[in-house]
């Protein structure tokens, strides 16, 4: 009778598989919880971020007219914004910590609240501050709290998908720019005479001529022993009215280009009356925005995430 032959595992098999199993689960297992963490903060960040402007806007374009330096970060989130949230519990300055920890942040907040859906929000006059998971851990200052300014200056950022790719680009279009060619042009033996670095600009003319012809040269980079090839295209206009600054170096221009140019430079300046000095420094209600502060600035550059 012939005996049949079980494959099977041993003992010490069995237990070098499970070692094995736990060794990468203890190494994996940290990892996949910090990138779980960091996408929901990312998600809840960009979700307070979206209450406030949206509520900010919805004040401004109920109220137009409304001078928000002149109301106060405090009376503007309390009295117009905070009524519009769908929240859970309300803090002043006397029971803050209910709502968000304060112990590491800039500023103490005066006023908090905590919303449906896990997040608090709080500020101090124009500073806001957004906990993207309420009082849990860490409560920790851009860890899972971000700051963000109440304020008018210019923002723009650009939000890549890819800090790699956008990098390229950038550099690919610095290298095409105007500047870059032009240096290409100093460096080449197609100009022999020296040009000034950062000249300061002396004088402003207006000139106007009645037929202007200029060519437009577009060099492709050189090869190994070969020259430029140039190809032109000439534009020509009836009437060019240019404002030209003249640096150190230039070829000074004669007689009545001068004394025109004096004349109607100091009396179109003058009758103008637009120069940076005269804009008024009021602004519209329209011109407040919510601008991150510090990490949440790059989170935000980064398509919210951390």
């Amino acid at each position: 009778m012939k005996m049949k032959k079980i494959i099977a595992m041993t003992l010490a098999e069995v237990l070098l598989t499970i070692v094995i199993i736990g060794v990468v689960t203890a190494l994996t297992l940290p990892g996949l919880k910090k990138y779980s963490q960091s996408s929901s903060i990312g998600v809840q960040l960009k979700k307070g971020y979206s209450t406030l402007s949206s509520s900010l806007d919805y004040v401004i374009a109920n109220n137009p007219d409304i001078d928000i330096a002149s109301v106060g970060g405090d009376n503007l989130f309390t009295d117009y914004m905070i009524p519009r949230f769908n929240i859970i519990k309300k803090c002043s300055s006397t029971n803050i910590s209910d709502c968000i920890n304060t112990d590491t942040l800039p500023v103490k907040p005066n006023n908090a609240v905590v919303l449906e859906g896990g997040i608090s929000i709080a500020n101090n006059g124009m500073q806001f501050f957004i906990d993207t998971n309420a009082l849990d851990a860490p409560n920790t200052y851009e860890l899972d709290i971000y700051q963000f300014k109440l304020s008018t200056e210019p923002f723009s950022t650009v939000l890549s998908m890819n800090n790699k790719a956008f990098n390229i680009l950038s550099e690919f279009f610095n290298t095409i720019s105007p500047q870059a060619m032009a240096a290409q042009f100093v460096n080449s033996s197609l100009i022999d005479t020296p040009i000034e670095k950062n000249p300061q600009p002396i004088q402003t003319s207006n000139i106007s001529a009645s037929s202007v012809s200029t060519s437009i040269v577009k060099p492709t980079p050189p090869s190994s022993g070969s020259s430029y090839t140039i190809n032109t295209s000439k534009v020509t206009t009836s009437s060019i009215s240019s404002s030209i600054q003249k640096f150190p170096g230039d070829v000074s221009s004669s007689g009545s280009s001068s004394g025109s140019s004096s004349g109607s430079s100091s009396g179109s300046s003058s009758g103008s009356g637009s120069s940076d000095d005269d804009i008024s420094s009021s602004s519209n209600a329209s011109d407040w925005k919510f601008i991150p502060v510090g990490k949440a600035r790059e989170i935000m550059e980064n398509g919210w995430k951390l």
